[in-house]
C-alpha cells in the first residue's frame, strides 16, 4: 500500500468536490461555504452526501443565526447543488415526477432532491421507509406548510401504484407477508390505497412486521389485516372497527410476549381492556370487538380446525337439520374462563365429542356446556382438579347447587350433565370409574306450575297497538296469538307454510325438538294476510318469510329483545310486564280448554309427545270455574225449591 500511497491526494479530493459544487452552479462565498462544511465533515465528494447530511447543513446554518432572508438563501444550497449532481444518474426518477404537471416546481424539486438522495431510482420503490424520512426531511426545511409536501410524495406513490394496475388489470394487488413494515396508504391496489389516502393520522396504517414478537402472532395479524380489507366495510367503519384497534391489538400482544391470539386466556383480554384506557375515547366497547372478530376468522379459516383454541365457532361445521333450530343461533363455545388448564383440556375434549362424534342436538350441547362450565368454575374457585374429585368437595358442589335455589328439575340437569361428563372420562380412561353415584344426589321432580296466561285485558292492549310495530313484527306476534306455535317454529315458517285445502286453511310448521312436521288449522283472515305478504315481498316457498340479516330464519331471541323494547315503549301492560312469546302458547291451550276442547285435542294441536306436557299448558281458568260453580249452584237450587214444594 506504501508504494500505491503517491495515488492518494487529499488535495486532489477536494478539487474534485470543488469541481461539482461549481457545476451545480454555487459560486463565490456560496461555494466557499458550503465546500467548507462538507470537507469538514469528511466528504470528499457530493456521493458522499446523503439527506442526514442536508439536514445536518440546515442545522449549522440556522447556528449562524443570520437573518431571515440569508438563511433562507444558505439552507438551500446544499439541496439544489445535490439535485443538479444527481439528476444525470436518475433519469427514469425525474422523468416520472416531471410528467406530475398539477405539482408545483418547488414542489417537484424537494421531493425529487430527497429521492435522489435516498438512492432511490424509481417511484415503485418508495415506501413507508421512505416517506417517514421525507417527514422528517420536510420538518428540517422549516417549511410554512410541510404536510402539502408530504402529500406530494403520496401522490406520486399512488400514481405510480394506478400506473401499475393499468399496466397488469390481471395480476393479483396484495402484500405478501415480509419481516417490513406493511403500510395500507401504499397498498398495491390502487382503490384501496386511496380509502386511506384521507386518515389523518397515518400512523394508524403501518403494521410493522419487523420488530421483535412471536412468529405465528406476526402472521396471525397479517391474515387479520389482508381478511380486514376484503370486508367490504365503510371508510370509518374500516379504520374504528378493524383497522385501528388490530394495530391496538398487535402492539400489546407483542408486548405482553403472547404468541398466538386464539390461545388468549381471559387474563390477557383484560389487560388489552386496560391498555386501551386513554387512547381510543369511548370506544373501549367497539375496540374490544376485535379480539372476537380476530378469534373469529382465525378458527373459520384454519385448513385444521384448532381444537386447542380458547374459543370455538360453529359456523366452521355443517350440522345435519336434526341437530339444529335455525331460530336459535349459537355462536361460540368459550373456555378461557377455566383458569386450571388441566381441567380446560379435559373439559374441551368432551365438547369436542358432543360437538363432532355424538348426534346430539346444539341446543343440547349447549345446555351441557353451561352446566358443566358452571362446576369447573366452582372447581377453580375451590382448587379442584376434576379428576380427582374427592366425594367431600362433590358434597360441597352439591350444597352449592342447592343453596342457588335450583327446582328438582334444574338440579337433576345439572346432575345428568356431570355424570355425562365424567362417563366421557371414564370410557376415554382419564379416570378409573365415575367418583360418585348419581341416583345418591338425584332427586324427585316435581313439575311446578306457573300461570302464564294472559288475560283478555292484557291481549286487547296488545293486538290493539301492533299497528305501530314494524309489520314483521306484527305479523309473527299475530301468529303467536292465533296459534299458540313455539316462537322458533314462526321464526323458521317457509313460503310454502300457508294453504287453503277443500274450504279450509291450513299451517304447516317444522317442530325442531320432535323434529316432525306439523299441519295445523288457522282462522282464514291470517291465511290471506300471510299470502299477500309473501306475495308482496316475493318470498319463495324454500325461503324463511321473516329472515334475519343474514337472509336466515329470525332469531328467536332478536324477535324477544325487540318486542320487549317496544312493548316498554308504547306501555302496553303494567309497568312490570314482559312480552314472553311462549305465553301465547299457554293462553291458547288455557282458552281452548275452557271452551271445551278436550286435552288429546290440545295435545295433538301443540305437537305434544303426551299428556303431561300439555297439562302444563293448561292454567288457572276462572272462566271455566265459574261457569262450573253457576251450574252446580243452578242444580242444587232447582233441586232444594223442588223439595221444598213437597
Amino acid at each position: 500500500m506504501a508504494q500505491l500511497s503517491f495515488l492518494y491526494s487529499p488535495q486532489k479530493d477536494k478539487e474534485i468536490l470543488k469541481e461539482e459544487l461549481s457545476a451545480g452552479s454555487l459560486k463565490g462565498k456560496d461555494l466557499d461555504a458550503v465546500f467548507s462544511f462538507l470537507t469538514g465533515n469528511g466528504c470528499t465528494s457530493l456521493l458522499d452526501v446523503d439527506f442526514e447530511t442536508v439536514i445536518s447543513w440546515r442545522s449549522y446554518v440556522r447556528s449562524l443565526h443570520l437573518k431571515k432572508q440569508a438563511a433562507e438563501h444558505y439552507m438551500g444550497l446544499l439541496e439544489i447543488s445535490m439535485m443538479h449532481f444527481l439528476e444525470p444518474s436518475f433519469p427514469e426518477l425525474c422523468r416520472e415526477i416531471d410528467e406530475k404537471h398539477h405539482f408545483s416546481r418547488a414542489e417537484k424539486n424537494k421531493v425529487k432532491a430527497f429521492l435522489m438522495m435516498m438512492g432511490i431510482k424509481s417511484l415503485a420503490k418508495i415506501t413507508y421507509h421512505t416517506r417517514k424520512s421525507y417527514e422528517r426531511f420536510l420538518l428540517s426545511c422549516d417549511l410554512e406548510n410541510p404536510r402539502r409536501y408530504l402529500k406530494v410524495l403520496d401522490q406520486i406513490k399512488l400514481s405510480s401504484i394506478r400506473a401499475e394496475n393499468e399496466l397488469r388489470p390481471f395480476q393479483k394487488k396484495q402484500f405478501s407477508y415480509r419481516n417490513e413494515v406493511f403500510y395500507l396508504g401504499y397498498h398495491p391496489d390502487y382503490e384501496t390505497a386511496m380509502e386511506f389516502y384521507y386518515v389523518r393520522n397515518k400512523e394508524e396504517l403501518a403494521f410493522d412486521f419487523s420488530i421483535d414478537a412471536p412468529a405465528k402472532l406476526k402472521h396471525q395479524i397479517f391474515e387479520m389485516l389482508s381478511h380486514c380489507l376484503l370486508i367490504g366495510a365503510k371508510r370509518k367503519n374500516l379504520r374504528e372497527m378493524y383497522i385501528v384497534p388490530l394495530k391496538l391489538l398487535y402492539l400489546y400482544c407483542a408486548g405482553a410476549g403472547i404468541p398466538d391470539i386464539e390461545a388468549m386466556e381471559q387474563e390477557d383480554v383484560d389487560g388489552f381492556k386496560k391498555s386501551l384506557q386513554g387512547k381510543c375515547g369511548t370506544k373501549t366497547k367497539v375496540y374490544m370487538q376485535i379480539i372476537n372478530s380476530t378469534r373469529r376468522f382465525l378458527f373459520l379459516s384454519s385448513p385444521k380446525t384448532n381444537w386447542d383454541a380458547n374459543v370455538w365457532y360453529m359456523d366452521r361445521f355443517t350440522f345435519k337439520l336434526d341437530r339444529l333450530n335455525p331460530a336459535y343461533h349459537i355462536g361460540q363455545f368459550s373456555f378461557c374462563t377455566i383458569k386450571d388448564k388441566e381441567n380446560r383440556d379435559l373439559f374441551k375434549s368432551f365438547m369436542k365429542n358432543l360437538i363432532g362424534i355424538s348426534h346430539r342436538a346444539l341446543n343440547t350441547v349447549q345446555g351441557k356446556y353451561t352446566d358443566i362450565r358452571v362446576f369447573l368454575l366452582f372447581c377453580d374457585r375451590m382448587g379442584i382438579k376434576a379428576k380427582r374429585i374427592t366425594p367431600g368437595q362433590m358434597d360441597a358442589y352439591m350444597d352449592h347447587l342447592d343453596e342457588k335455589g335450583n327446582g328438582s328439575i334444574t338440579f337433576n340437569k345439572h346432575l345428568n350433565a356431570l355424570l355425562s361428563f365424567y362417563g366421557y372420562l371414564e370410557a376415554k380412561g382419564e379416570i378409573s370409574k365415575i367418583p360418585f353415584q348419581g341416583e345418591y344426589y338425584r332427586k324427585k321432580e316435581y313439575y311446578l306450575h306457573n300461570d302464564r296466561t294472559l288475560g283478555r285485558d292484557l291481549q286487547m292492549d296488545i293486538l290493539g297497538k301492533l299497528n305501530l310495530f314494524p309489520e314483521h313484527l306484527r305479523l309473527m306476534c299475530i301468529i303467536l296469538w292465533a296459534t299458540g306455535l313455539r316462537i322458533n317454529e314462526v321464526c323458521t315458517l317457509q313460503g310454502d307454510a300457508f294453504s287453503f285445502e277443500d274450504g279450509d286453511t291450513y299451517l304447516k310448521t317444522m317442530q325442531y325438538k320432535q323434529v316432525l312436521e306439523k299441519k295445523i288449522p288457522i282462522p282464514s283472515v291470517l291465511y290471506r294476510v300471510m299470502s299477500d305478504y309473501i306475495e308482496k315481498n316475493r318470498i319463495g316457498n324454500d325461503e324463511y318469510i321473516f329472515k334475519n340479516k343474514k337472509g336466515g330464519a329470525y332469531y328467536a331471541s332478536t324477535f324477544r329483545s325487540q318486542m320487549q323494547r317496544l312493548c316498554r315503549a308504547y306501555g302496553i301492560g303494567e309497568e312490570d310486564y314482559v312480552f314472553r312469546p311462549h305465553d301465547f302458547r299457554h293462553t291458547v291451550g288455557t282458552e281452548m280448554f275452557d271452551f271445551g276442547v278436550s286435552l288429546q285435542a290440545i295435545r295433538d294441536y301443540h305437537g305434544h309427545r303426551n299428556e303431561n306436557m300439555t297439562k302444563q299448558y293448561i292454567d288457572y281458568m276462572p272462566a271455566k270455574v265459574n261457569r262450573a260453580n253457576k251450574e252446580y249452584f243452578k242444580d242444587n237450587l232447582l233441586l232444594g225449591a223442588e223439595e221444598g214444594e213437597e
